[in-house]
């Protein structure tokens, strides 16, 4: 029982502080943030009252006032009116209005009183006049008139009488010479025509200039010199500028020589220094120092051999050799153990003639012309004769493993000058074989079906196309066309369809309003049988316009 007393009392005061909650959220601005629920915590933010449409649209009747700090910077930018703009470092210094700089000036005359004095009496006249008699310059020279100059003039000269100068003649007007009423008779044009020719220099076109010459001993039509070829219609000018045979333009020669010496010829060798250079050398000058070889080589001097292991023969033999071996596994020789067997099958003893030697390797397509073949024979023969040994020959071109066949004594008196790699025609034993041929490089010779391939390919088919390609999106996807369709393109490219339009698969009801547009009526069973015969396999039940073109193609040709 008293249980139950303690629960009810606990749900009336819980249900009393439900109604004062609610009480307060609409009765309270206030409420919307704080609780009067004292068992549970306030939550949220504090919104202070006021703000509220009241306050909003009552008139404020103060201003908000400027803070002193910010004051003085905005009374520089905008002063009160009426007030001096002052800089906001001097508003608080004590007040300068009342400083002066520099020397006082004593009060004088004002400028309207010097301009328009005040009229003077009779009395102030005359006691100025008096004040100034006593000036030299005022008594010889008085106001208003000169000093007597008649001293200084020649004796009988009369000053107010005479006159100096020419005295004009009045003639006509100004605007009588600028528009004369009347024309001028031929005489007076004549006379102003040479009055302005001796003036101006103005003379007709063709006119003989009149420099008053003595025509007493000669007369004016006379000529003198050598009369010179001429020709109305131009062609001496014409020859003077086009005189070469080939009608080529006259070019400057200093133009002409620097575009020989800096324009790259083809067949020559690009030197613009080339007739400098060669004035005080010969052309086959060679630069730099002779180097003597020596009898070691740069191997010796990297093992640090004795002298004893140095070579014995000229240092280009074992480069030559390596360059041999190179060649070979640049070109992926690899026979030689079958190369091995064929020569002992050819020869006795382990050695062969080096003419069978020359067949065998012609057989097996050796990669080495008539030369290298040549060179590694002498360095395989027995030095006791009896032909090559065939261990020798295979062990000096076998570049899988290392030398092992000393060639030092096997070098001849002949062998001594370097032999070039030049590429030639290769005969060994009486068989023609060119150089095309020792790579392999005939049609069906070599399958590279199965070579594998490195790079990325040119067209993407690997890739699927995206829906929305990029502007800057330069890849191929195998869904752009060829060389032959840039070059002749389809007659629908004028009408905005390419060959993926065609492709695209589309529904039945689309694909049957594209031939409907073309004039192609197509019943609905008939339309629905060509319908299941595109669509094949296709799990999403589309097909292409093209598709669908070709199956109708075929019925129609099989109905023919």
């Amino acid at each position: 029982m008293n249980k139950a007393i303690s629960r009810l009392i606990t749900w009336l005061k819980f249900t009393d502080n439900i109604q004062k909650y609610f009480v307060t959220i609409a009765t309270s601005n206030k409420s919307r943030m704080a609780t009067d629920i004292s068992d549970m915590p306030p939550a949220g933010k504090l919104i202070p009252r006021g703000h509220g449409t009241k306050e909003c649209m009552q008139t404020l009747t103060e201003l908000p006032r400027t803070a002193d700090s910010v004051k003085k910077f905005r009374h520089q930018t905008y002063p009160e009116p009426g007030e001096k703009r002052l800089c906001y470092a001097f508003v608080k210094d004590p007040d300068r209005s009342s400083n002066t700089m520099g020397v006082a000036s004593k009060a004088s005359l004002q400028a309207g009183a010097l301009v328009n004095p005040p009229v003077q009496s009779a009395f102030q006249k005359r006691l100025q006049d008096l004040k100034d008699s006593l000036y030299f310059s005022k008594r010889r020279a008085p106001l208003g008139s000169s000093h007597d100059q008649s001293h200084g003039l020649p004796l009988g000269l009369d000053p107010l009488d005479k006159r100096f100068g020419i005295v004009n003649k009045k003639d006509i007007s100004a605007g009588e010479l600028v528009s004369p009423s009347e024309a001028l008779s031929p005489a007076e044009e004549e006379l102003a025509a040479t009055l302005y020719k001796r003036s101006h220099g103005d003379y007709e076109v063709g006119e003989v200039i009149d420099r008053n010459y003595d025509w007493s001993r000669f007369t004016r039509g006379s000529l003198y010199g050598v009369p010179t070829p001429h020709d109305n219609s131009g062609s001496g000018v014409r020859t003077a500028l086009k005189w070469c045979k080939n009608q080529g333009n006259v070019t400057m020669k200093k133009l002409d020589d620097f575009r020989e010496r800096n324009r790259p010829q083809i067949g020559k060798v690009h030197d613009p220094i080339e007739e400098t250079l060669y004035v005080h050398i010969n052309r086959d000058h060679t630069f730099g120092v002779t180097v003597i070889p020596d009898d070691y080589s740069a191997g010796d001097l990297v093992q640090m051999s004795g002298p004893s292991a140095f070579l014995e023969c000229p240092s280009w033999h074992p480069g030559l050799l390596v360059t041999i071996r190179q060649h070979l596994k640049k070109n992926t020789f690899s026979k030689f153990g079958e190369l091995l067997d064929g020569l002992n099958q050819k020869g006795s003893n382990g050695k062969a003639d080096p003419s069978d030697v020359k067949e065998i390797l012609y057989q097996f397509q050796v990669p080495l012309d008539q030369d290298m073949a040549e060179l590694l024979i002498a360095w395989s023969s027995d030095p006791e004769g009896g032909g090559v040994v065939c261990s020798d020959l295979v062990g000096l071109m076998n570049w899988m493993e290392p030398v092992s066949v000393d060639i030092s004594n096997r070098v001849s008196e002949r062998m001594k000058e370097p032999v070039g790699l030049e590429p030639s025609k290769v005969v060994l034993s009486d068989a023609y074989r060119t150089s095309s041929g020792q790579i392999k490089a005939t049609v069906g010779s070599i399958h590279t079906n199965e070579y594998r391939t490195f790079g990325v390919p040119a067209i993407r088919s690997d890739r699927p196309a995206p829906k929305i390609k990029r502007v800057s999106d330069q890849t191929n996807y195998g869904d752009e066309s060829d060389a032959y369709g840039l070059i002749y393109p389809s007659i629908y490219s004028n009408h905005g369809l390419y060959e993926k339009d065609f492709f695209t698969p589309r529904p039945p009801e689309e694909v049957r309003q594209v031939f409907t547009a073309a004039g192609i009526n197509i019943s609905d069973d008939a339309f629905k049988t060509l319908w299941e015969k595109a669509v094949g396999n296709n799990p999403s039940g589309k097909a292409s316009v093209e598709s669908f073109r070709a199956v109708l193609e075929n019925i129609q040709i099989s109905e023919k």
